[in-house]
Order: C-alpha cells, then structure tokens, then sequence
C-alpha cells in the first residue's frame, strides 16, 4: 500500500510573506477550519494508504507542507530540499532527522531545491522538475548524479503558480492534468511532445489549486473545483473527491503540498 507523510497544522498560520498568496492573508487564517480541513483530507487519505505524520514545530508554519520536504526515490532514499527563503529553512533539519530516523538515506544538494514541490514523477517514470522561483536551474545536474537519470526541466513564469506541483500533475493512468500559462512555451512545446492525454485546466481552476492533487490508485484528490474538470477526470476513470481547503490556498497550498509521497507506487 503506499504511503504519504503528512503534519498536522497545529502551528500552520500566514505569518510572512514568500508568494502572492500569502501577501493579502497574513494573520489571517482560521486554525479551527484549518484543522478541521486538513483532518477530512487526512481521514481520506488514510482510506487508501498509510499515512505517517511528523510532528509539527512552533515558529515553523509551512511546515504542514510536507511535499516541499524532499523527493523520494529508488528504495528509502530522500533528496532533502534546500529552501530558497530564510523563513523555511528551519524545516532542513526537522525533516532531515526525521527520514534519517525512520530509515531513509539522505541525500543533500548545494543548489536551491524545493522537494515533491518542483519535482514529479509520471506514469512512465519520467521525471519532471519546475525552476522558475524556487528550485534553481543550477540543481538539475547535481540531481541527476544523485538519481542516475536524466530530469525533463520546465520554466515557470507566473509568480502564482511558483511551485511545479501547482499547476502540473501527472495522472496515475498516463495523463497529465496542467495549467499551460504558467509555463513558457519551451515547456509547454516539450509537455504537449511528451503527453499524448491532456486535462488543461482554467484559469479559475487554477487559481483554486485544481492542479494541486493528490493522486492514489484511481482516486485523485482536490480542492473544491469546477464541474467540467471533474467530469473530465472522471471520463478518465478516476473516483474525483473535492475538498474545501480555503485555509491553506491563503499560504498558496492544498491537497499535494499537504501530501508527500514516501514510494513511488501509485
């Protein structure tokens, strides 16, 4: 069965601002509703994998994002992230000693890089790496040593959509669910090349984080969007489930940044 790692949001507020999203909502998140979000995404989660949690740190509210810890890899391997922004890199060490202590081999890299954040892993195994904002292009080749394959990069452009896992998810029977604009249009040449079946998301999907999923079997989870794109992943045969997680989309998360991936079964 796979497994995820989640942290509770005990700690989760909007207490600076590091994207568009946080710049209107400082202080401004409701941590009862936050809970009570983040408990229904877990019990669902839970349904149809195991789900590990890390324990939560005062002064560390992104925390909760567990997809930005790292990317996992071959057996129980963790390229650890390195954050781009003084007010994460607290987390380096918190998730380091955790891998570490539940048996993970950790791999460390020089260059700006933000974990499940920037970087995914489809269908056919192909890996797909964001730079743009936060994981710096100059990584790539220090990755690809450490994971012995070669890494498709993609060029954000728009600020909102600053993290690949976004506006960029590939789906468990090959398809791709994606917002074109936030990327330049090398990058949306070489994912039109790459992948024959296309969901595009709307501009209003996009800003809801439809694209922000979590994907297990055929279950694909999301925050509440609209009826037309989930009508398109269920002709793909997908069992859609939406979930209110307006809390978090103040920070400029939601289901997948709440969500780390910790095997690469699907």
């Amino acid at each position: 069965m796979k497994q995820v790692l989640m942290c509770p949001p005990a700690y989760f507020d909007v207490t600076y601002d590091i994207n568009p999203w946080m710049s209107n909502n400082i202080n401004f998140v409701n941590s009862e509703e936050a809970k009570k979000q983040w408990d229904i995404l877990y019990a669902m989660i839970r349904s149809c994998a195991i789900v590990k949690t890390i324990p939560p740190v005062k002064n560390l509210p992104d925390m909760v994002f567990t997809a930005n810890a790292g990317f996992q890899f071959s057996n129980k391997e963790i390229i650890l992230s390195k954050f781009r922004h003084s007010q994460r890199q607290g987390e380096e060490k918190i998730f380091n000693d955790w891998f570490t202590n539940n048996g993970y081999t950790v791999h460390e890299v020089n260059g700006y890089f933000e974990g499940q954040g920037d970087m995914l892993r489809d269908a056919k195994s192909r890996i797909w790496m964001g730079t743009g904002f936060r994981t710096s292009e100059l990584v790539v080749y220090e990755i690809e040593n450490i994971l012995g394959e070669q890494i498709n990069v993609l060029k954000l452009v728009d600020n909102r959509w600053y993290h690949l896992d976004t506006c960029f998810c590939p789906l468990p029977h090959g398809e791709l669910l994606w917002y074109p604009e936030a990327f330049d249009n090398e990058s949306q040449d070489l994912i039109y090349d790459r992948f024959e079946d296309i969901i595009e998301a709307s501009e209003e999907d996009a800003k809801k984080f439809a694209c922000n999923a979590v994907c297990i079997l055929d279950n694909i989870f999301t925050p509440k969007c609209s009826n037309e794109l989930s009508i398109q992943l269920l002709k793909y045969g997908y069992n859609h489930q939406q979930f209110e997680l307006y809390e978090f989309l103040k920070s400029g998360g939601a289901a997948k940044c709440l969500v780390m991936d910790l095997d690469e079964l699907r």
